[in-house]
């Protein structure tokens, strides 16, 4: 926590997200993960000052060896939004070192942790490719279009047992995101949250579950 916690260049933490949301993360990979073999990756969505993404890689070097930590972003700030469902801006929050953020992360000795610099379009389909399986989604962004593709582009990899959590969705500022989950997650995937608070967490939904129930109520 303390090196999530960390003061970045800029003087601001290194994280934004709050301490009980990566304690919660934390609990889901101790008690739900940990015990699994050969889970596969973390992976994550937003990383602004790396915070989280540098949690996620201390605990896991200690919980899941083997598995990598692979955090997307822009580090350029928010790509183009839609005004009428996203209250920020293209540019918002502010441009990351990320030499310097990688520069910290090998400081640290976290070989288990990647930033993929770029646009989720350009940079998440072959990263997905080559990592095959997660076993983690953090997903945290505040926009539609960024949650959506997060989600779509991340469920053919998700083990069995995997979780996807949303840092943002409840968030006043952030409605276009929660109106991605309620649309794919809820109405079309049927998911049901597993946990509301202190973020939105959910189980990956069960491959072929569809295709499965129609073929046994056909042999009946």
């Amino acid at each position: 926590m303390t090196l999530a916690m960390s003061e970045a260049p800029n003087g601001k933490s290194r994280t934004i997200v709050s301490p009980i949301n990566l304690m919660n993360i934390f609990t889901i990979i101790k008690l739900n993960l940990s015990h699994l073999r050969d889970v596969g990756h973390i992976i994550e969505f937003g990383s602004l000052r790396g915070g989280s993404a540098i949690f996620l890689a201390h605990v896991a070097k200690h919980l899941l060896p083997g598995t990598q930590i692979i955090s997307f972003d822009t580090f350029a700030g928010f790509p183009a939004t839609k005004p009428e469902i996203d209250a920020y801006a293209a540019g918002s929050f502010e441009a990351v070192d990320l030499r310097e953020l990688r520069c910290f992360a090998a400081r640290h000795e976290l070989n288990n942790l990647t930033f993929i610099e770029g646009n989720f379009e350009d940079t998440v389909p072959q990263a997905l490719k080559e990592i095959k399986k997660v076993c983690l989604a953090h997903i945290d962004c505040d926009l539609y279009d960024s949650v959506a593709f997060a989600y779509e582009q991340t469920k053919p990899y998700l083990s069995e047992g995997s979780y996807i959590v949303f840092d943002d969705p409840l968030v006043p500022t952030c409605i276009g995101a929660f109106e991605a989950i309620e649309e794919m997650l809820i109405r079309r995937d049927g998911l049901h949250a597993e946990q509301i608070f202190p973020h939105l967490v959910f189980r990956a939904p069960m491959k072929d579950l569809t295709d499965a129930t129609l073929c046994e109520a056909k042999n009946v």
